[in-house]
């Protein structure tokens, strides 16, 4: 009876346990993956059925199926923009907003990242399409730079050069903390400006904003250890952002 137990636990657990801790769904397991997966499951059972059952089950491809699609409008200033975004890719899918959305992918697959257990944290970056106001987020930053910039105020932003294609600003975060936050601004070949936001050491992500169209400006996040593919990750959430634009030519940022 005890015996019958543990293989009926066994067929329940192993497969969930494998899944979780040994394969990444993203990912073709490898050879030494599998030993494991074999060794773990000789170690509960010597039924070999269960060992294929438990294998088959564990190397399943869990990424969800792509065939649901959300459909709505970003709306705002008079503009409208539709957008057709398959439904996995959606943070929250019971609440839609008019005027953004937020996404969650993989980098460098960009596909939809499903649990976000299953995968290391540096791979995810959370996307917000949103209606794009008339002035975009760098261009605000600057105005504010450069009204205070000779201001008496003890609290204001500081230029302190340029690390190639980037201008970078400091700004303290308190008169006492030494931390401040960074920001980084990139001017693309088109005009348009690229904001990167560096919040302090506290925090293990960039924050990005890039006015992609007059209707859609784009605010996503990813690990600071892809900092050095920065232009790689900006193309690849840009050619995402603009496969959800359904059959229409995308007006360039003014």
């Amino acid at each position: 009876m005890q015996r019958k137990q543990r293989t009926l636990l066994s067929a329940y657990n192993i497969p969930k346990i494998l899944r979780n801790l040994i394969y990444r769904p993203h990912q073709k397991p490898t050879l030494n993956t599998l030993k494991k997966m074999i060794a773990t499951l000789l170690a509960a059972t010597r039924h070999t059925s269960l060992i294929i059952a438990a294998l088959l089950c564990a190397c399943t491809d869990k990424q969800p199926r792509m065939t649901d699609t959300t459909i709505f409008t970003l709306s705002g200033r008079g503009v409208e923009q539709k957008l057709e975004i398959p439904t996995p890719y959606l943070e929250d899918k019971k609440e839609v907003e008019n005027h953004y959305v937020v996404l969650t992918c993989l980098y460098p697959s960009m596909k939809p990242a499903g649990e976000l257990h299953s995968s290391p944290q540096k791979e995810h970056i959370r996307i917000t399409i949103k209606r794009a106001e008339k002035i975009s987020s760098a261009d605000l930053f600057l105005r504010e730079y450069t009204r205070l910039k000779d201001s008496p105020k003890p609290i204001k932003t500081k230029y302190i050069g340029s690390d190639g294609e980037f201008d970078i600003y400091k700004t303290p975060i308190s008169r006492t903390s030494p931390e401040a936050s960074t920001t980084y601004i990139k001017k693309n070949a088109d005009g348009s400006l690229i904001i990167m936001e560096d919040p302090g050491n506290w925090s293990g992500s960039y924050h990005v904003s890039h006015r992609l169209s007059e209707e859609i400006e784009i605010e996503y996040q990813f690990d600071k250890e892809l900092k050095p593919h920065f232009n790689e990750v900006d193309s690849a959430v840009i050619k995402l952002t603009k496969s959800f634009i359904p059959r229409q030519e995308i007006k360039p940022s003014p």
